[in-house]
């Protein structure tokens, strides 16, 4: 594989150029946005650039004072009622990302987790646990990525919210937060192993597959792994 060269020397001129190939890129996703009754997918652009025009950390607020005829309303709605299935979206990026960086023997998978600090009780999953990124216990929210590397290329491909024991026993939480009936308790290694066997479906290339030692102290997963075929 070719080094990659990476230059910044941008100008005003190479804009038109960059507008194209972003709109080429949401047009790839933007079928996804919609269903048989309505559309987001003006609103999934718009948080598209919410995201790339946002300067440092930001949120959907943040994101709707940098975006032109977009307001903080539609973009919480997009992201938190809007019925649009996440899944079917998952699939196409694994399926991208196996087509453009994709290797049976160089390109590997890595499972791991991130935390959100979290002030209130409210956003689904939050609860008092370990946040890696503090390295203590902490207010957080817990999600569990795959990420897939080849050489200098990688990019993120999966990723599922922890969702405690405790809110899964709480329908009154459930119900507020939006969490759909068919969601049950599962671990951590349990959601991951899930990913992992979903990208292997899916034809994702890999010649084996990373995680830090929370996941790698666990011997039923290590077998499981094992079992699979997978290095």
């Amino acid at each position: 594989m070719r080094p990659i060269e990476f230059k910044f020397d941008l100008g005003l001129g190479d804009l038109p150029v960059a507008l194209i190939n972003l709109n080429k890129l949401h047009n790839n996703y933007s079928s996804y946005f919609r269903n048989t009754t309505r559309s987001v997918e003006v609103q999934s652009r718009q948080y598209f650039d919410g995201l790339l025009l946002n300067v440092g950390r930001g949120n959907i607020s943040r994101h709707s004072e940098w975006v032109l005829n977009c307001n903080n309303q539609s973009l919480k709605h997009f992201i938190s009622n809007s019925p649009w299935p996440y899944s079917p979206l998952i699939n196409q990026i694994q399926i991208n990302t196996a087509d453009i960086i994709g290797d049976q023997v160089n390109g590997s998978v890595h499972l791991d987790e991130s935390c959100m600090s979290k002030s209130g009780k409210c956003s689904a999953g939050t609860k008092r646990q370990y946040n890696g990124r503090l390295g203590k216990v902490d207010n957080c929210q817990v999600g569990v990525f795959l990420g897939y590397v080849n050489g200098l290329y990688r990019t993120l491909i999966d990723a599922e919210l922890y969702l405690p024991e405790d809110w899964c026993e709480d329908p009154e939480r459930r119900e507020k937060c939006g969490i759909p009936e068919d969601v049950v308790f599962k671990t951590k290694a349990e959601l991951g192993l899930e990913m992992l066997l979903h990208a292997r479906e899916n034809n994702v290339p890999f010649g084996w597959v990373g995680m830090d030692s929370f996941y790698g102290q666990q011997p039923w997963l290590r077998d499981k792994i094992d079992s699979e075929g997978i290095t």
